[in-house]
């Protein structure tokens, strides 16, 4: 019996597209969290039941929360790629998936163009566009989304077809 991913030639696109998916969701759920700990903060602040410290704990994490969520889906973005490169590399391929592989590329690069348009639009909501500035380092990323797709796919497509041509 194989597993699923055991014959993975020419499912780069596929891939891709994956990771623009999971990363687009996880940056959107990062937002939406972060504003609705900001609003929960602003009403924990107010309620003096609450000790000073709690208050003051609730403050630092929202002051917190958005470097470091920031570092962590940046890291996240990083580590899919290396996944995907060393998915890349593992996989059998064979010179015949070539044009299948870059159909599917160019499909999920249209994809990717579709998703930054989203993000473009969503980002720059009047609700959202406060939180959405304090992550530079996703912002940067989904707002170039087809260039960091076109280098992610490059590299990987590179990975996957250079390693049996040496």
């Amino acid at each position: 019996m194989t597993s699923v991913s055991s014959d993975r030639r020419g499912q780069l696109g596929g891939e891709v597209m994956w990771v623009v998916i999971v990363l687009f969701v996880v940056v959107i759920g990062s937002f939406l969290s972060y504003g609705a700990f900001k609003e929960l903060n602003d009403d924990l602040q107010q309620d003096l039941s609450l000790s000073p410290e709690a208050r003051q704990a609730s403050k630092e994490t929202v002051e917190n929360f958005p470097s470091s969520m920031d570092n962590i889906l940046f890291f996240f973005f990083i580590m899919l790629w290396v996944f995907l490169l060393i998915g890349a590399f593992v996989a059998d391929t064979h010179p015949v998936f070539l044009v299948i592989t870059f159909v599917l590329l160019i499909i999920g690069l249209v994809f990717g163009m579709i998703l930054s348009n989203a993000y473009e639009e969503f980002s720059s909501d009047s609700g959202v566009s406060e939180f959405a500035s304090q992550f530079p380092k996703m912002n940067w990323i989904l707002g170039h989304l087809l260039i960091v797709l076109v280098f992610m796919g490059m590299s990987t497509f590179m990975v996957l077809y250079a390693r049996n041509s040496g």
